[in-house]
């Protein structure tokens, strides 16, 4: 990760879990909800949980990318803008 910031300052990093749905089966999360949550602040980062099982917020997560790259797509495309990122309520939702 450093390597890539001192390389690229400009680059945008995004912090993406996988498995979602193996929430919903019972199994406990490898890390903490809060652990990812502080990493992400500290580190100026979006984070994003997905499950590509399921395909639940891998569309957030694309469009979050998107956007990182051309600007607002809800300004450029006509979509709704992205759901609060790292909201306790919604952590799941990107």
């Amino acid at each position: 990760m450093r390597e890539v910031q001192n390389q690229e300052p400009t680059c945008e990093l995004i912090l993406c879990g996988t498995k979602l749905d193996l929430l919903s089966e019972g199994v406990t999360r490898a890390v903490p909800q809060e652990a990812v949550e502080e990493f992400a602040s500290k580190t100026g980062m979006k984070a994003f949980e997905t499950s590509s099982k399921t395909g639940e917020n891998v569309e957030f997560l694309f469009r979050a990318v998107a956007e990182g790259i051309e600007g607002p797509l809800h300004e450029t495309r006509g979509t709704p803008p992205l759901p609060p990122l790292l909201s306790p309520l919604s952590f799941s939702c990107y």
